[in-house]
């Protein structure tokens, strides 16, 4: 009985198992091969290398309208959210551990590419092009989201991912809202 599971799916998937147990660089086309349980010939014709298919895999869990759900529950910093209800109601806990991955810091172009997509995510929510920032305010994305990144892959976060939405409620999460809200303001 043939595999009623597509190819393309099953290589997506095995790129995320394999992820989870080991290193980006110890990744192969013929572990992925092996695992999705096709031909390296099926890999190829669907994705250029491990890079494309790492960057298809990110795509096809990033939720364009994160920032947008985020921004809409954040407009009262003030107000006491509780963010882990709100992961999980969003069904976002298995995105956040997949993000993760990505953020660890076993390779650079895995980690520069979830930090720049988050980056593009939030200004596109907050209507602001990266293109005509002043340099204060690149700096300032910057470190928050070089921050974001580091600390999704901290093994605190590991042990308890739905601690990292508490930030929010104390004063540097309110140093970030308060940024995402001036540049929003600055340049809209």
């Amino acid at each position: 009985m043939p595999n009623s599971i597509p190819a393309r799916n099953r290589i997506i998937s095995s790129f995320w198992k394999l992820l989870s147990k080991h290193n980006y660089s110890d990744i192969t086309i013929k572990s992925i091969a092996i695992d999705a349980k096709v031909n390296h010939n099926t890999i190829y014709y669907h994705f250029k290398n491990i890079d494309e298919i790492a960057l298809t895999a990110l795509d096809d869990v990033i939720i364009d309208d994160l920032p947008e759900l985020f921004l809409s529950i954040l407009s009262d910093v003030d107000k006491k959210i509780n963010y882990e209800n709100f992961l999980i109601e969003k069904g976002l806990l298995d995105t956040f551990m997949k993000i993760r991955l990505f953020a660890r810091g076993d390779s650079i172009f895995l980690y520069n590419n979830i930090k720049n997509i988050m980056l593009e995510k939030w200004l596109l929510a907050i209507n602001v092009d990266l293109n005509y920032l002043e340099e204060e305010d690149l700096v300032d994305l910057e470190f928050i989201f070089n921050g974001i990144t580091s600390l999704v892959a901290n093994p605190i976060i590991e042990k308890d991912p739905k601690i990292l939405t508490t930030i929010v409620n104390r004063p540097l999460g309110h140093g970030i809202i308060a940024t995402i809200n001036r540049l929003k303001e600055k340049y809209n």
